[in-house]
């Protein structure tokens, strides 16, 4: 069988004011009716049941997201007592599902990731899981580049090795984190670099194999909570065990470490959505350039993000702005400046603005 992993402890500072640490970015909605995490579970329908489907949240997050996805059973949202990054977060799921299926392949991805073309993204999943099933591969998923960006993680596509239905498959030579700018202009002419998507398919005892190779104190408290999965202990096992687990992420702890990876050229209308300034990638803009949630009217404006659900908004000869307005906060940025939203939160935060956070 096919499950899926869906990685959504995130806080989505980048997002504020609209993203909040009650609700954060994947529960919020950016692009449509739906929140960014109900796209997300939607997308798997007709790929896997949703049985099969398994979130990793926080408790911060947990009562709301329960309330978006209730065809998620209750006993597959699995509730982080404290962040520690992707390595511990998938692994924890991955005891989960072998438990379950020990020879269960997976399929780890982002809660707040935009795919415009469904078609492509379903077809992907399914020959990644041919691969892991048949293959027993790890197999991950590169974006074609379309500019170069300093702000994605790459992968470095080796030769093709086979091919899954219509698409290639690749080994994959190597992962690079967020280069600087000369960096990045050579990976786009070379032809064979990919963005990082942050989706991988693999077994989930080859996940908690691997995880004891490269990161064995994690597997070490992972085994802890292991040994009480399924009995009155667990919960009392999670919440002492897991805060003592060592903070890192998946790319960083296993996937640059381990050789024989496999990568798909991933052409599915993909964006991480990373900023107010990436909206303009996921949502059309009018005759000038604005994109808009929300009603927005504005004179002499161009090129400017508004967000303002349920209000007016109204700009009167500016250009390459960010507005955001919520109930209790306004946010005006240029959009140069959109990653520094996240320095803002922490400017709040020290001093002692917590309750716009």
């Amino acid at each position: 069988m096919f499950y899926a992993v869906v990685m959504a402890g995130g806080s989505g500072t980048r997002f504020w004011p609209a993203s909040r640490a009650a609700f954060p970015k994947q529960l919020i909605s950016l692009t449509g009716r739906t929140s960014l995490l109900q796209a997300t579970v939607q997308r798997l329908e007709g790929v896997l049941p949703s049985e099969n489907v398994y979130i990793v949240t926080s408790e911060s997050h947990s009562q709301a997201l329960r309330g978006q996805v209730p065809q998620i059973p209750e006993e597959n949202i699995l509730v982080e007592p404290v962040g520690r990054n992707t390595a511990p977060c998938v692994g924890l799921a991955a005891l989960h599902i072998r438990r379950r299926e020990p020879e269960a392949a997976m399929i780890c991805l982002p809660a707040d990731h935009v795919v415009k073309d469904v078609a492509a993204w379903k077809e992907l999943l399914r020959a990644a899981h041919q691969q892991v099933r048949a293959r027993g591969r790890v197999v991950t998923f590169g974006i074609p580049p379309t500019r170069p960006e300093t702000g994605f993680g790459y992968i470095r596509f080796g030769p093709q090795i086979a091919t899954e239905g219509t698409l290639p498959v690749h080994s994959v030579e190597a992962f690079t984190e967020k280069p600087n700018l000369e960096t990045a202009k050579a990976f786009l002419q070379a032809g064979n670099c990919y963005w990082n998507s942050g989706l991988v398919a693999w077994r989930a005892d080859t996940c908690l194999d691997l995880t004891r190779r490269h990161l064995p104190t994690i597997m070490d408290g992972l085994e802890d909570i292991d040994r009480a999965l399924g009995t009155p202990r667990y919960a009392q096992s999670l919440a002492q065990v897991y805060p003592r687990l060592p903070g890192i992420s998946l790319d960083y702890g296993i996937l640059e470490k381990t050789e024989g990876i496999a990568g798909i050229p991933a052409s599915m209308g993909w964006s991480d959505v990373g900023s107010w300034s990436a909206l303009p990638e996921v949502l059309p803009a009018d005759d000038t350039g604005n994109v808009a949630v929300g009603t927005h009217v504005g004179i002499d404006t161009r090129d400017c993000v508004t967000y303002a659900p349920g209000r007016m908004l109204a700009t009167i000869g500016v250009s390459d702005l960010i507005v955001v307005a919520t109930g209790d906060a306004v946010l005006v940025c240029h959009k140069d400046r959109a990653q520094d939203v996240k320095r803002l939160v922490e400017r709040l935060d020290k001093e002692g603005q917590g309750g716009y956070l």
